[in-house]
Order: C-alpha cells, then structure tokens, then sequence
C-alpha cells in the first residue's frame, strides 16, 4: 500500500496497469508491475484537490486479492489542505495456524 504519485496510469478491470506514454516516468514501474503477480485493488480515485477527486494516486498491491476485503475509500487525510489524499481502509485475511489439540488418551 503507497503513494505511487502516477497520475498517468490507468487501470483496467483486473487491477493490472494501463499506460498510454511508454516515455512516461511511470513506464518503468509499470512495466514491473506487469511482469510480476502483484494486483492493484482502488479503483476510486484517492487524492483531492479544491475538495473534489481528481487522481488515484494511491494504491494497495497484493499477489492474493482474496485475502484483502473491503477496500474503501474514506475521508481525506487533512480536510482544510487544498490539496489532500483520502484514507484507504481494507480488510486484510491473514492465514492462522491452529494450535495442536490435546489428547489426553496418549499417555505413558
């Protein structure tokens, strides 16, 4: 999760980058997002200005998105800037391994 600061990049329906000028400063990590396994899951624009939406500039990467849940878009990070990202808020499912049980049959 970051501020990638990539206002040029779009993003298609499966969360892999889109990028229009292969010149861009962008292109280059565009390009390594598209070789690896790594999904971007915003698809609401995330930074402000004058108070109204105007770049998704902020992104949330993972290599499993069934394990991120939720992700919205909230309030802006500071609300009298002019200029100001929004919040991400998402729900992250971590794997828990269970502890052994105890049997109490397998005694001496």
């Amino acid at each position: 999760m970051g501020d990638f600061n990539m206002p040029d990049v779009e993003w298609n329906e499966f969360g892999s980058p889109v990028l229009g000028d292969i010149a861009s400063a962008s292109a280059h990590v565009t390009n390594a997002l598209s070789h690896s396994a790594l999904v971007q899951l915003v698809d609401n624009k995330t930074f402000s200005y004058d108070g109204k939406p105007s770049s998704l500039l902020d992104f949330v990467l993972v290599t499993d998105p069934n394990r991120v849940s939720e992700v919205m878009i909230g309030p802006p990070v500071d609300e009298r800037s002019v200029r100001s990202h929004y919040s991400i808020q998402f729900k992250f499912y971590w794997p828990t391994a269970r502890p052994p049980s105890f049997d109490s049959r397998k005694f001496n």
